[in-house]
């Protein structure tokens, strides 16, 4: 596979100042289309573009202010056609400067549907695929749960290149507190039927991988879930949990010798614990369908509660999509949060209410009727 290396610099104003450093792209071209530019560390991410015959497209975006001209100079060092299309791989809240970018260039986002219930405004939507046909090479997008409830999967079969977002992060520690280790081994094996032995594989920060190594990190955190199951089955708390010698040996496949904070452990092993190994209550299915349905906050933005797949979710337009594991008949855990809850409250008169608390805020909800 032929791949070109093109720097391309921009300063930021805090470098004109002599105060801050020059941000980078790498461009490299991994076909006679489809080109990585590679971000810079702590600006990234690495960014996809593809040419097409009348206009490019491009895949996530810049983290902050400051590499956009950067970006931008990049894209424009390769093509001058009008960039159409922007996929973002998941709608993180903290990169929502990508959205600021995708409008200043005049590209219609593209996004997995739950998007809507996130910080990302989105022109076209997709559900579980969605293909595009460009000129030399297709692109096929894929819905997959891992991180978050709208983590894309991008596909190009003849440049034979995965876009996998942040489903994999060498030298971070592990993250999978939506789908839970599950939606790992899902979509590690869904990249492993895409790929073979010279597919390269982009994550969203760091250098191109190969199924291989998606592979070994779905097993670590296998490895991980068993040893932390273990731990917790046998009463350890989280304090004891940091100091577990074999604990310690798995996460070191992921974050390298230097040790995280214990403050850092107790928050990963406590996040492992709420997203793994909380155990259902039997709620009966004529309270879960007494539960279901539209409720008003104080605020007046409603919040919709539903079943799907044989699983209790709460979403709210531009706030949240959240999984609800039930744990007595008025109360639900948020799975991945561990403390967080939906608690179930009838009035005098019957009307049901609940409160959600989530991320330390207490918001009050009424039902329907």
């Amino acid at each position: 596979m032929m791949t070109l290396f093109l720097v391309v610099s921009a300063p930021t104003a805090a470098a004109q100042q002599n105060t801050g450093p020059t941000i980078d792209y790498e461009s490299h071209k991994m076909s006679e289309t489809l080109y990585v530019l590679k971000g810079a560390v702590g600006y990234g991410p690495n960014v996809g573009l593809v040419i097409g015959e009348n206009y490019a497209v491009i895949i996530d975006g810049p983290h902050r202010e400051a590499a956009k001209s950067a970006l931008l100079s990049a894209i424009r060092k390769v093509t001058s056609l009008p960039i159409r299309y922007a996929i973002l791989p998941d709608g993180d809240y903290f990169l929502r400067e990508r959205n600021i970018f995708f409008e200043t260039i005049g590209a219609d986002i593209i996004t997995q549907e739950n998007a809507r219930y996130g910080y990302t405004n989105s022109h076209i939507q997709f559900n579980k695929k969605m293909s595009l046909h460009l000129s030399n090479d297709d692109l096929h997008l894929y819905h997959v749960t891992v991180n978050s409830h709208d983590d894309v999967i991008v596909h190009f079969p003849k440049s034979n290149v995965i876009f996998i977002g942040n489903l994999y992060d060498k030298g971070g520690p592990p993250a999978f507190f939506v789908g839970g280790v599950d939606g790992v081994i899902e979509a590690a094996d869904f990249i492993s039927e895409l790929s073979d032995d010279k597919t390269v594989i982009i994550p969203r920060i760091g250098d191109p991988t190969n199924s291989l190594a998606i592979r070994k990190d779905r097993d670590n955190k296998i490895a991980l879930r068993r040893r932390l199951k273990a731990l917790h089955a046998s009463g350890a708390s989280a304090k004891l949990m940091v100091k577990d010698k074999e604990f310690l040996g798995i996460l070191e496949k992921f974050t390298g010798p230097e040790p995280l904070t214990d403050q850092r452990l107790s928050r990963l092993i406590n996040r492992v614990i709420s997203t793994e190994f909380v155990t259902p209550y039997d709620l009966s299915r004529s309270a879960i369908k007494s539960y279901l349905g539209t409720y008003e906050a104080e605020n007046g933005h409603p919040m919709e509660l539903f079943t799907q797949d044989g699983k209790f979710f709460a979403r709210r337009e531009g706030d949240f999509l959240l999984e609800l594991i039930p744990v007595a008949d008025d109360t639900f855990h948020v799975r991945g949060e561990l403390g967080d809850t939906v608690t179930f409250l009838a009035n005098d008169n019957g009307a049901l209410h609940l409160e959600l608390s989530l991320y330390g805020e207490r918001t009050k909800f009424r039902k329907q009727v």
